[in-house]
């Protein structure tokens, strides 16, 4: 059987509590940083609920990869033209539209964007008339030149 605390000497016994107390302190700093993990959680997932929420609000909800969109609109037809270039003047879809809008809210632009929609008289994207959407995404594609100079 192994001896107790008791039964060690003062300087040994001071020794053990020391260890003790640096346990003790570590515990306590694991528990802090996981607190602190938890409220970063909890604030990055509200703050994905309130982006998708924003996009809801707008209509927009499908989700955008650019270089998808980027091989179809550069895609051989067979006739010598990209894909965009096939008719003259292709009419927009809603979802295309809202595809675009969803690139530009993801790279920071949903306050802007709402606004343009908003500025159809309009509090979704669904109820933009389909002849306002080329007028829209000449808009909404300004938004990123803006910055940029």
């Amino acid at each position: 059987m192994s001896p107790g605390i008791r039964d060690k000497t003062d300087a040994e016994r001071t020794r053990i509590m020391d260890k003790m107390e640096g346990l003790r302190a570590g515990v306590a700093e694991m528990r802090s940083v996981a607190r602190r993990l938890l409220i970063w959680a909890d604030d990055l997932e509200t703050s994905f609920q309130n982006r998708e929420t924003e996009q809801a609000e707008m209509g927009i909800t499908e989700p955008v990869h650019a270089e998808k969109r980027k091989k179809a609109e550069t895609e051989d037809t067979g006739n010598g033209k990209p894909a965009g270039e096939t008719k003259k003047n292709p009419a927009l879809t809603l979802s295309e539209v809202r595809a675009i809008l969803a690139e530009k809210c993801a790279k920071g632009f949903s306050t802007q964007v709402k606004a343009l929609i908003e500025s159809y008289g309009v509090t979704s994207l669904k109820n933009v008339p389909a002849e306002k959407y080329e007028e829209l995404l000449e808009t909404v594609q300004g938004l990123g030149d803006a910055d940029a100079g």
